[in-house]
């Protein structure tokens, strides 16, 4: 007879399912890769989009995750499994319309709307299912293992990434160059919804389990008081807050910058080099991984992400030297140092929560953190927008001669190192069993 491992979960279960969790983390890395950056940019600059509004509809990522309070609707459910999959079905079609938006035969307005219901429904949908999907997905995976996993998970996504994206970059880059860029567009639609259903069927293959969770389904107001109520979970929160500050009115403005010609104030970086340069990337987070995953297990996660942010802190330092000139140098830099910081940052941030809550609080905590996150750092685009359209509007494109995106690196790098005083002063170290 088999030993139960967790919650019900078999040995063969476990391990089978968190080979699905692998899989499936690649194929939905390999679909975010063409909706965010300079995919995204490239696609709402062919039609008609300015580099703030391009900026702010990046931030639809962290607009997105204020949906997943809704994820409270499905805190009392212990089997998810079909939910997840079809609202999976259903936001990935509407990122593959994305592509499409292109050919709809009208103004240019209209095309703008489109675009933005089909992100915004796509990421509505898939932030909805994104705590209960990590509940059941990490219910196979035990508590002792779970920076290891994670940076085996991270370096299968980014060694599939990294093929994928160049490939995709490739594609786009030539249609581009020969005047065909809308062929880019259908050949990269049909790629998202391949992606989609193998995706689905990873879903369907994967152990339907319980996750952790109350024996009783209580109201959605008293599972948000009992949330709001759990001063560890407000700890965590903080840091959740302050990255997404950063990404929203950082990092979201650095695909049009990247991509955009020295006439509109960009770089002009070619999509086959940023390709290049983030292949570079995922080679160096996949070294850093299982390393970084290692000192984490042993040392706490806590003491992990307060060295990640520190790196976070120099990678937006050397972004704020991009410019025209010395754009290829300092955005090489820029993506090397801030790959090896994020081997430990994208788990960091889920891990403090498991640190820190009781397993049946995780998902609703989990939902709580990314909603209240989600909804500042979308806020905090705006600002962020009017200063880079003011900064463009002037007759140089710069003020006291730097572009608006070296101001905000400037701003970011200034919030990394708050993160890194905020987690090494205020969130107490895990005690480590000898």
């Amino acid at each position: 007879m088999e030993d139960v491992f967790q919650n019900g979960v078999t040995p063969k279960q476990a391990k089978h399912g968190k080979n699905m969790y692998v899989i499936e983390a690649s194929v939905e890395y390999f679909i975010s890769i063409v909706i965010t950056g300079a995919y995204l940019a490239k696609i709402a600059t062919t039609i008609g989009m300015s580099q703030a509004m391009i900026g702010i509809l990046s931030s639809f990522v962290s607009l997105g995750y204020v949906f997943q309070i809704f994820a409270l609707l499905l805190a009392g459910k212990r089997r998810v499994k079909r939910t997840v999959t079809v609202l999976h079905m259903i936001n990935q079609l509407a990122f593959a319309l994305l592509y499409l938006v292109p050919f709809v035969p009208v103004p240019d307005t209209l095309k703008h709307v489109f675009f933005i219901l089909f992100l915004l429904a796509g990421y509505i949908l898939s932030n909805f299912i994104g705590a209960p999907k990590l509940s059941w997905y990490m219910t196979f995976v035990s508590a002792n293992e779970r920076g290891r996993f994670t940076a085996k998970k991270e370096i299968w996504s980014l060694m599939g990434g990294m093929v994928f994206s160049y490939i995709v970059s490739f594609v786009i880059d030539h249609f581009e160059a020969t005047g065909q860029i809308n062929n880019a567009f259908i050949v990269s639609a049909i790629a998202i919804f391949l992606l989609a259903v193998v995706h689905t069927l990873v879903l369907i293959y994967t152990p339907d389990i319980e996750i952790p969770g109350s024996e009783k389904k209580e109201p959605l107001f008293t599972t948000l008081k009992k949330v709001f109520a759990n001063k560890r979970i407000w700890k965590v929160l903080v840091v959740q807050i302050i990255y997404n500050i950063i990404s929203c009115t950082v990092l979201g403005f650095f695909g049009a910058y990247t991509t955009s010609s020295l006439e509109n104030f960009g770089l002009g970086l070619s999509m086959t080099f940023i390709s290049i340069v983030s292949a570079v990337g995922a080679v160096v987070r996949s070294l850093a991984s299982r390393p970084m995953g290692r000192f984490a297990d042993k040392y706490s996660f806590k003491t992990s992400t307060a060295f990640c942010y520190s790196l976070f802190a120099v990678a937006l330092i050397a972004a704020a030297f991009m410019t025209p000139k010395y754009g290829m140098v300092f955005y090489t830099v820029y993506v090397v140092i801030q790959s090896v910081a994020m081997a430990g940052m994208n788990s960091g941030i889920i891990n403090l929560l498991y640190e820190e809550v009781e397993p049946e609080q995780r998902m609703s905590a989990y939902a709580v953190q990314q909603f209240v996150a989600g909804f500042v750092g979308f806020l905090s685009t705006f600002p962020a927008a009017a200063f880079v359209a003011s900064v463009q509007a002037t007759e140089t494109g710069t003020l006291l001669g730097l572009y608006a995106q070296q101001w905000l690196c400037i701003w970011g790098a200034l919030l990394a190192v708050v993160l890194v005083l905020y987690v090494t002063f205020v969130l107490k170290k895990k005690k480590i069993k000898k």
